[in-house]
């Protein structure tokens, strides 16, 4: 393109620049004469051929275009293979445990949609799949009928729904109730097409026509080009009557009102000399949390937040209905290796889809909420206010951190840990509502328990607290056991290196080791 440039600046006309010889420019160079030779102009040619020259030079570099593209496809084929970010082999196990090694371009292919058959099923394991009746009323991406039954409190449901389930889909017609009357506009303007692709990263590759970002990067400095996009986004996402409606809340302002603040409350007196506290800190992280997203639930949290019926379907049709196709060192395949279809959907809200943070938020919102609702939590109070404040979980995306207090000074550790078992069961079980699970591999918990010596409080040693274990559940019907470490124990959770003694020193070898490697 650069030559192309270069005549078209010159109005086509090709300009003559001699320079010197090779010995001519060696004696200026070893102090002998400078030889400068002024620039003479060729006369310029006729109009017609110098239109002719330009487009000769245009067609060339094309012809140089293409050819690059053919050889760069023999030389994946004939030379040495090198280059960083180009899979060439997979290793895989199999049952047995042993690593397989799959270098052919057809086992790469099928090992990448085995993989993604196996990984966007998983959210089919939430209850509502299994519920003929409630999976017709809600649909696949909840632009069912009784969505709005469900969500304005008129929806019956059926005898034998999961209770979980039915306890979040209950807690979308609170925060949908809570919100107001505003929804959130589906209008995209010109300017909101511009903006958003001007800052996009150009070589992102889009679908396998090989269109990539920079086209819609390109289009933005068109105005007929871009308020063409963005009227077709408007014609597949709302009806045109619908375009007229005034602006609404952004979903991001409305979910920050969700949190439900507590009553004021009397002050709470109490004896030091025989008071008990009990706090407990668990981690339990989530299971492939983006890909075990149910649709069904996934379109209720949606449209609680008041996004519209059209948006909601077309965000999760279009996921679960994708066709995957495998690039790897060999190019891209030409048949999809994995794919959803009509009857054979796929869930999950696609891990680095701009809609997997904020769909997930939605989603963890109702669990939240739901958790709080059974009785769970932990109650701050502030006794100068008269106020309460009820905090449940301390969430970032997957990493989870449950919190409990005991709600009343004195009770047995025995006691506690009942209620901190019943806790995490429910937690588990109002995630699997949402199709995902807890992963035992990443949860452990503390237990903090004082006791009042002289009326100074004083944190029990280890050989005075109860040493029964905490399991959470599994969508199989499994409970497995998470593991109780010592306050002393140091882990990365909420991306903060921290415990509960708050010791600084794993956290600042830690600094300093990535200091070291930079």
């Amino acid at each position: 393109m650069g030559n192309v440039s270069r005549i078209n600046k010159n109005d086509g006309k090709m300009v003559h620049r001699p320079s010197a010889s090779p010995a001519d420019r060696h004696r200026g160079k070893t102090g002998g004469y400078q030889v400068r030779c002024p620039r003479t102009a060729v006369s310029p040619p006729a109009p017609d051929e110098g239109r002719c020259r330009v487009e000769r030079s245009r067609e060339a570099v094309i012809e140089r275009e293409e050819s690059a593209g053919r050889h760069r496809n023999v030389k994946l084929t004939t030379k040495k293979r090198k280059g960083r970010g180009k899979v060439f082999k997979v290793e895989c196990a199999d049952p047995d445990g042993n690593i397989i090694t799959y270098c052919t371009k057809e086992d790469v292919k099928a090992v990448a949609g085995q993989t993604i058959d196996e990984r966007y099923p998983l959210a089919y394991s939430a209850p509502i799949k299994h519920h003929p009746q409630l999976l017709a009323d809600i649909g696949f991406t909840g632009d069912g009928d009784a969505v709005e039954q469900i969500l304005n409190g008129t929806y019956e449901f059926p005898p034998d729904t999961e209770p979980y389930t039915k306890l979040i889909l209950t807690e979308a017609c609170a925060l949908y109730c809570s919100l107001g009357v505003d929804g959130i506009v589906d209008l995209v303007k010109r300017q909101d097409f511009q903006d958003f692709w001007l800052h996009a990263r150009e070589k992102t590759e889009s679908s396998k026509s090989l269109l990539h970002f920079g086209h819609y990067c390109a289009a933005t400095h068109n105005k007929v080009i871009s308020q063409l996009h963005a009227s077709s986004l408007n014609a597949l996402s709302t009806h045109v009557d619908e375009w007229l409606q005034p602006g609404g809340l952004q979903l991001a302002k409305q979910t920050d009102i969700c949190p439900q603040v507590g009553k004021i409350l009397p002050k709470t007196w109490s004896s030091a000399t025989r008071a008990v506290c009990e706090v407990q800190v668990l981690v339990v992280d989530l299971d492939q949390c983006f890909d075990r997203s149910a649709g069904p639930i996934a379109g209720v949290a949606a449209r609680a937040h008041k996004v519209s019926r059209q948006s909601t379907h077309l965000m999760l049709s279009t996921m679960q209905m994708m066709e995957y196709f495998t690039k790897s060192g060999f190019g891209i395949g030409k048949e999809p290796s994995s794919g959803g279809s009509i009857t054979a959907r796929l869930m999950g809200l696609r891990q680095g889809s701009g809609a997997a943070p904020i769909g997930m938020q939605s989603m963890i919102t109702l669990v939240d909420n739901a958790y709080k609702r059974l009785g769970h939590g932990m109650n701050a109070k502030f006794l100068l206010a008269d106020r309460i404040c009820l905090l449940a979980a301390i969430i970032y995306v997957d990493d989870t951190d449950l919190l409990h207090w005991a709600k009343f000074y004195g009770v047995s550790d025995e006691a506690f840990m009942d209620e901190i078992q019943k806790g995490v069961h429910d937690w588990g079980m109002l995630v699997q509502a949402t199709g995902g699970s807890l992963k035992q591999s990443k949860g452990f918990w503390y237990l903090l328990s004082w006791k009042f010596v002289r009326g100074k409080p004083t944190i029990k040693p280890e050989s005075e607290l109860p040493t029964r274990a905490l399991t959470i559940p599994l969508p199989d019907g499994l409970s497995l056991p998470i593991k109780r470490q010592p306050l002393s124990h140091t882990a990365e959770t909420l991306g903060v290196w921290n415990n509960p003694l708050n010791d600084p020193k794993v956290g600042l070898a830690e600094l300093k080791k990535k200091g070291l490697e930079l």
